[in-house]
């Protein structure tokens, strides 16, 4: 009789390790991988969140961090491949540009010829780079995980990758988590909302992606229709002075709550009337995702696969980037017409809930990792 295979090695790298849908998707993957089958560890390239970075080593894994500093930092190969020495690593699982320009050199460098990409939304903002990617993406990556269709497109026409050798996996949340009905009385008064308000709100990371700007231009014209309106933005970033100076440019700060990073968006959600994410672009958001587990309606840019999963409109309305009109517009229909806004929140939920199960994404990216090393990714595009 042979004995059962040892589990197999993998290293997950990250360029950071903060609270966004990609750190989501990896403590996903964390907690719920065969251990038969793989032995996972972690390494994120900057500083962790310090809560976060717990959460994942009590998932039962070795945790590292790298401390890359600022800028380009050549030496990083070098220390990334020891460290996957050390821990035997046989298959590398890279988390976008910044985990990926890394992490492929360093496994060349510890002997590991196995590199899975995982592309969570294509901010290659240096064209110069470009060819670089290309190389390292032809020639060191294995395999290709999207989260979306919309980037899978990208990589094949942009970076040029094979159609075989690119799959979409797309992103999951604990439905049940977000459908739960959470008590939001607390949050109300420690955020000074009142019961007679109109709730905005939008969760992200305040980075120029995120197109926070463009829902802050559009707050004038929705204050005009809907004076009691208050819009909650949860997050943190490096343009939060700049919104915050935006909104007092505006005259806008007493109707605008800058919540800070929070750890409570079940309760979050229940606070809101309606949820709005005006990106810029995406791969597919999981903040979307638990919105429509709350059973909230939902506006949203045409960016990534947002209108895919939103049914082109069916489960949410979908407005163009970059348009504070068009956002102000949305929010001032939903908001005046409440029949409207519950249809498209009860549709969205009763999506989300069939959609969006975190069993089935860890499953098929165990069945990518099975695939690559077994050298047969063929068989994934059946």
């Amino acid at each position: 009789m042979n004995e059962r295979a040892e589990p197999v090695p993998v290293m997950f790298v990250v360029p950071c390790f903060g609270y966004g849908g990609l750190e989501q998707v990896v403590l996903h993957l964390a907690r719920g991988l065969d251990r038969t089958m793989f032995r996972p560890s972690f390494c994120t390239l900057l500083e962790p969140d310090p809560d976060l970075f717990r959460e994942i080593a009590e998932c039962g894994i070795n945790c590292h961090v790298l401390h890359k500093g600022p800028g380009v930092n050549y030496a990083l190969p070098v220390r990334l491949a020891g460290l996957m020495r050390r821990e035997r690593v046989r298959l590398v699982n890279a988390h976008d540009i910044g985990a990926t320009l890394y992490a492929a050199p360093a496994a060349r460098l510890a002997g590991v010829r196995r590199l899975v990409h995982t592309d969570h939304s294509q901010i290659l903002t240096k064209k110069k780079l470009l060819p670089v990617y290309r190389w390292i993406m032809k020639n060191w990556v294995s395999f290709s995980i999207t989260v979306s269709h919309d980037l899978e497109k990208y990589l094949v026409a942009n970076v040029r990758l094979p159609g075989a050798r690119v799959l979409t996996v797309p992103n999951a949340v604990d439905a049940a988590r977000f459908a739960s009905g959470a008590d939001a009385s607390r949050l109300s008064r420690e955020l000074g909302i009142r019961e007679s308000d109109y709730v905005v709100g939008s969760v992200g990371r305040l980075t120029t992606q995120k197109g926070h700007e463009h829902l802050l231009r559009a707050l004038p014209k929705i204050l005009r229709a809907k004076p009691d309106a208050k819009l909650v933005l949860v997050g943190d970033g490096e343009l939060r002075g700049e919104l915050e100076n935006l909104a007092r440019t505006l005259s806008i700060e007493s109707a605008v709550i800058f919540a800070g990073i929070r750890r409570d968006v079940p309760e979050l959600l229940e606070l809101f009337d309606l949820f709005v994410l005006p990106s810029l672009w995406e791969g597919q958001p999981l903040t979307i995702m638990e919105a429509m587990a709350a059973g909230k309606p939902i506006i949203a840019t045409d960016v990534g696969d947002n209108a895919v999963i939103l049914g082109a409109g069916e489960r949410g309305v979908i407005v163009k980037p970059g348009d504070s009109s068009a956002l102000g517009l949305a929010v001032i229909r939903l908001a005046s017409d409440a029949a409207l806004a519950a249809a498209l929140g009860a549709r969205a939920q009763e999506y989300a809930a069939s959609a969006f199960d975190v069993q089935s994404m860890v499953k098929r990216y165990e069945e990518v990792f099975s695939a690559v090393m077994a050298d047969d990714t063929r068989r994934l595009k059946v």
